[in-house]
């Protein structure tokens, strides 16, 4: 394996200054790699990595896994629902639904029930202590969204929705076609 020299030396590069890094390695010419792509993608995957490990601290103060959680949410902003509709709103496999859905309902926090209306899907919902534990965890983690979410402006929070929203929304067509 080569090893190329770099006008910084890697031992100088951080966290963030790591993208820039990346984008002017010359493997990347090499490569045919867009780095204008690679630079969005990856910055966006950086940040959003940092902002939910600081999001998540109520969530690890809890004992309770990301996955956890945020199928908890979703329950307590539903109601009941059935799995196939969970694993829906999740954008989890159904196996990794099904294997938290269980860990959540042998601690104690959600209720499956078969669906009355066909006898087979199973419907979930929060038990009486999942949804306290909703109630304790959200405002704590909602305040640090706050927290995050107030180093832009409003006009920057909008902005940056919509085109979250756009990029979304061509992901799902370029989804269909693969």
């Amino acid at each position: 394996m080569t090893t190329e020299k770099r006008e910084t030396a890697v031992d100088d590069v951080g966290f963030w200054t790591f993208v820039d890094y990346a984008m002017t390695s010359p493997r990347n010419s090499e490569r045919g790699i867009d780095t204008e792509a690679a630079r969005l993608f990856i910055t966006l995957r950086r940040s959003t990595e940092l902002m939910f490990y600081d999001l998540r601290a109520p969530v690890r103060d809890a004992g309770l896994s990301e996955a956890g959680f945020s199928l908890l949410y979703i329950l307590d902003v539903t109601g009941e629902i059935t799995m196939k509709k969970l694993v829906e709103l999740s954008g989890m496999s159904k196996a990794s639904v099904s294997a938290v859905v269980r860990t959540l309902a042998a601690d104690g926090l959600v209720e499956r029930t078969k669906s009355v209306a066909d006898g087979r899907s199973i419907t979930l919902c929060l038990s009486e202590i999942g949804a306290e534990t909703v109630a304790r965890i959200y405002p704590r983690y909602n305040e640090r969204e706050q927290s995050w979410a107030e180093l832009l402006s409003e006009d920057d929070r909008a902005h940056l929705v919509r085109i979250l929203a756009s990029l979304m929304d061509g992901g799902r067509e370029a989804l269909r076609r693969a």
